[in-house]
């Protein structure tokens, strides 16, 4: 699967409308996130997992993975993991146990910054 979308269907329309319960919640939860780091396109060095991707073809077999990393600076980073690196790969894939947090190293690799952990 590679996207992902909910639906929902009624005869009817709501009894009460929740938007600004929503927005309300929204808002605090904004202020309370802080501002967004800064994004950098190449980076050479640490960076700890914040959330990834493992993308396969048709025939089930991994093409690459992705993953958006934090520098020590706290920077924020998008790299590419390829289909050659197995141990990262392998790890990313480990239904045991979550990789998020984990600490690899990064580098920049022509116009990519590929990732592995550590």
């Amino acid at each position: 699967m590679t996207k992902h979308h909910a639906l929902v269907v009624a005869n009817r329309p709501p009894r009460v409308l929740r938007l600004s319960q929503t927005n309300d919640a929204q808002c605090e939860a904004d202020l309370r996130r802080g501002s967004v780091p800064q994004f950098r396109d190449t980076h050479t060095g640490p960076a700890t997992l914040e959330t990834f991707m493992v993308l396969f073809d048709r025939d089930g077999n991994v093409t690459h993975g992705v993953v958006i990393a934090r520098a020590p600076d706290d920077a924020r980073i998008m790299a590419i993991v390829p289909p050659e690196d197995n141990a990262t790969l392998a790890l990313l894939m480990d239904s045991a146990q979550s990789p998020v947090g984990h600490t690899g190293s990064a580098r920049t690799a022509g116009d990519v910054i590929a990732w592995q952990a550590g």
